[in-house]
């Protein structure tokens, strides 16, 4: 499995080459940079109790690199550093990130690649491995107008992840199909297939399939109703199966020329080999807003999910909500405040706790010139457990790049 990183990391520079040809007519840009950034934690391991303060510098190289064609662009980005610790030296160690894009389309094709690589010790979440991990993730999609009516698009995924021990590693990957048919002017029909496998070093592996089905109605140029369903299959090896079916309606409503609103509800049924069915109702709402100087975004759900991670395995009755919203001040000055929120409750063949995580940031961006910026940043991580107490972390940063 591991000789599939490299295959699909070359793979995907012939065809980020590919894309960008002919070189001759394509626009290059090459800009070298430094890296660097300082950050202070109240709680470096994460821990409920005998919490321990670090302050960690950052340190090395940057590059940004791009190629455009009129039909197509290459866009690469990423750094190298050092990280310095003040107490724990022992922790000291190189960290990386590299991300690339890329994009064509032509006649009645379109293309769409992207690949990123992280080697950081620094957590995202605090149910995430406490030490150094190394992740890679691609992706491929690729769309067909098949007539001015129906659009076929497919899609593979893929992520590797080396976490340190005692956590697995673990390799998730799979294709994806779907149809989009424009019925009639009013009517819309849309056909999906994806189809995910878990990998893991030690533990049994899985497969997840899903197969989901939608018609919606434009009953006004500002209100579209419609009905879904939703199956889907989990293989667990040498564990039960488990099957989930989900049938929702579904409300999409344009409230002003910026802000649009979709909001679904339904029930879902969750079959298990070795227990009694259980049910429980679904809803999903999502509020997007843009303007010139604000992008404001507000997701909220609950239903039964899969879940195939290092600390997760198996379905879980999940509830969510998150929050984003972006502000300009003015050309050189920007904020992000963002917000999650999640309770997972494990499903009877599981034999595990609840969890409820927490995660809350504020970030001001500064770029007095083209090729430098600043950013400060203050982040708030918390995770619980239904026995266990909580796990809470506060950590202050400040970024800074300069590019030539």
């Amino acid at each position: 499995m591991r000789k599939l990183i490299p295959r699909a990391v070359s793979f995907y520079f012939l065809s980020a080459v590919f894309i960008c040809s002919p070189l001759c007519a394509a626009v290059y840009e090459v800009h070298p940079g430094v890296f660097s950034s300082y950050e202070y934690t109240d709680n470096y391991f994460g821990t409920a109790h005998d919490k321990r303060k670090e302050s960690i510098y950052l340190i090395g190289p940057s590059i940004v690199l791009s190629a455009a064609t009129p039909s197509s662009v290459w866009e690469n980005s990423g750094y190298i550093a050092r990280s310095y610790h003040r107490k724990y030296d022992e922790e000291e160690s190189l960290e990386a990130v590299f991300d690339t894009h890329a994009a064509t389309s032509w006649s009645h094709h379109s293309l769409d690649l992207a690949y990123a690589y992280r080697v950081s010790s620094r957590r995202e979440s605090l149910d995430d491995p406490l030490g150094k991990s190394r992740i890679q993730s691609g992706t491929l999609g690729y769309g067909y107008q098949l007539s001015p009516a129906t659009l076929l698009s497919l899609g593979y995924t893929g992520t590797y992840e080396n976490n340190p021990y005692p956590e697995e590693n673990l390799t998730t990957q799979g294709p994806s199909v779907g149809l989009t048919h424009q019925l009639t002017q009013r009517q819309r029909l849309s056909l999906g297939y994806d189809y995910l496998y878990h990998r893991y070093e030690l533990s049994d592996n899985t497969w997840v399939s899903t197969s989901n089905a939608h018609w919606g109605y434009m009953v006004t140029t500002r209100v579209e109703l419609g009905v879904g369903f939703t199956y889907m299959h989990e293989d667990r090896g040498r564990l039960p199966s488990e099957n989930i079916y989900n049938a929702r309606v579904t409300a999409g409503y344009l409230l002003t020329q910026n802000t649009h609103i979709d909001i679904s509800g339904g029930y879902s049924w969750l079959n298990m080999e070795e227990y009694d069915r259980q049910g429980s109702y679904t809803f999903e709402c999502e509020l997007r807003t843009e303007t010139r100087y604000d992008v404001f975004l507000v997701r909220a759900s609950r239903g039964y999910t899969a879940e195939f991670t290092t600390d997760r395995y198996g379905t879980y009755i999940t509830r969510a909500a998150s929050l984003s919203w972006e502000r300009m001040f003015m050309r050189t000055l920007r904020s992000a405040v963002t917000g999650t929120y999640g309770f997972r409750e494990p499903t009877a063949d599981i034999d595990a706790e609840k969890e409820k995580d927490l995660m809350g940031s504020f970030s001001l961006i500064w770029d007095p010139v083209e090729y430098l910026s600043a950013t400060i940043s203050f982040e708030h991580l918390q995770h619980g457990y239904e026995i266990s107490e909580t796990e809470r972390e506060n950590r202050y940063r400040i970024t800074i790049e300069g590019r030539y």
